[in-house]
């Protein structure tokens, strides 16, 4: 078994994976089958891997508690906006959000999911990927290099230094983890917000950032700049790789037919997009079943 899942961070656009993954979870266990087995590897970046944390539980009604933190997410994101122009906070506190998640993982995880997910981080000096396993971290306690793969300075938080290194968000490099998997010859199955190119809010974000005086102000203030720039052309790249991949039968993409920002303009609909998520999540296991055995 080669083949590879990859999932998309970015964000709140981890609220549409999150309902996805659950979905998929939900249809295959009717069968007693988990649906992470059918994969050799997951590729997750930034926020899809507090999904990895949520998905270690098999229970059923574990969807609310999901939806309910992406909700919060969103209120916090939503209401911390107003305040950085004068450099109080970030975007989205990762202070403020991962310490249950600390505690969640401190009673059990799962072996069998956390031993084949990988997840990278941005090393800021050598400006390159460093990807990570999963169960490896958790195993070891090394919860800083979980924020680390979370943490953009001026949107969610400052760099993490692990072991005198400086790390940041792995989405700069890998917004789309697809280079993880290419070094397997198995098929992907890739989970994305967008259609087949960056949506407008991407760009309206990344115009924001530049002129936001928290971010400028910070440490290394250009070098972040720069990544967050190449982050945006890279997952232009990815998207348009995606539909490659596709149509040469190497890929098979789950993704909205709009981009996902569409669904939700305020924190009180993010739930929409957890649950359009898991509709469709609920909708493609029959089409996932037979590209894998094509």
């Amino acid at each position: 078994m080669n083949d590879n899942l990859v999932i998309e961070g970015g964000a709140l656009r981890g609220a549409f994976s999150y309902g996805v993954l659950f979905g998929l979870r939900r249809e295959y266990s009717q069968d007693d089958l988990d649906f992470f087995d059918k994969f050799s590897s997951v590729a997750v970046t930034s926020a899809s891997l507090l999904n990895m944390i949520f998905l270690q539980s098999k229970g059923s009604d574990f969807y609310d508690v999901g939806k309910c933190f992406w909700s919060n997410v969103a209120d916090r994101t939503i209401s911390n906006t107003l305040h950085i122009f004068n450099g109080e906070k970030n975007i989205i506190s990762l202070e403020q959000i991962l310490p249950p998640f600390w505690n969640m993982v401190g009673r059990s995880y799962n072996p069998s999911i956390s031993k084949k997910v990988y997840f990278p981080t941005t090393h800021v000096n050598d400006e390159r990927s460093v990807f990570h396993n999963l169960f490896d971290v958790l195993e070891d306690k090394n919860y800083s290099l979980i924020t680390a793969a979370m943490s953009m300075p001026g949107i969610t938080g400052n760099s993490v230094i692990v072991d005198g290194e400086e790390f940041i968000d792995g989405g700069v490099f890998d917004p789309i983890p697809i280079s993880f998997s290419k070094k397997s010859q198995g098929k992907k199955v890739i989970i994305t917000t967008n259609p087949h190119s960056v949506d407008s809010f991407s760009y309206s974000m990344m115009n924001f950032l530049t002129k936001n005086a928290f971010f400028i102000s910070k440490k290394n203030h250009r070098k972040y700049l720069k990544f967050m720039e190449y982050s945006f052309e890279t997952y232009d790249r990815h998207l348009k790789e995606l539909t490659e991949m596709e149509k040469n039968g190497e890929g098979y993409v789950i993704r909205p037919e709009k981009p996902i920002d569409s669904y939700s303009s305020t924190s009180k609909k993010i739930g929409r997009v957890c649950d359009f998520g898991l509709s469709l999540g609920l909708s493609h296991r029959k089409s996932i079943d037979d590209f894998l055995k094509s």
